[in-house]
């Protein structure tokens, strides 16, 4: 718990989705609110899926971020296997292109 209290306090800002009571999805933007901008947790709970919950939060974050980054600035994300068309339909683009190098990641595993 502490560590996710660590996390969600770290973010620009965060967005949940709730039926009724019930939270059904969630998102959030890391970042340092100027220049980069990260899409992070983009969750729908399964049974709420195909709904176009996701696409509206992926709309409102990217929204949000661009209202307040600087000119130059980037909005990026790391996408869940298999859910890049969701963010393709949003505007974001694969890399590696022909000028964009690939995505990295290294994880921190002790």
């Amino acid at each position: 718990m502490e560590t996710a209290r660590k996390a969600l306090g770290g973010s620009i800002f965060d967005l949940t989705c709730f039926d009724g009571t019930e939270l059904i999805g969630f998102g959030r933007v890391v970042g340092d609110g100027a220049l980069y901008f990260y899409l992070q947790d983009v969750i729908v709970r399964p049974s709420y899926r195909g709904r176009s919950i996701g696409r509206q939060i992926v709309s409102r974050l990217t929204e949000a971020a661009l209202a307040r980054a600087e000119i130059g600035a980037t909005i990026g994300l790391m996408s869940a296997k298999g859910k890049e068309e969701l963010y393709r339909r949003s505007g974001f683009q694969e890399r590696p292109t022909e000028n964009l190098g690939a995505g990295m990641t290294r994880f921190v595993l002790t």
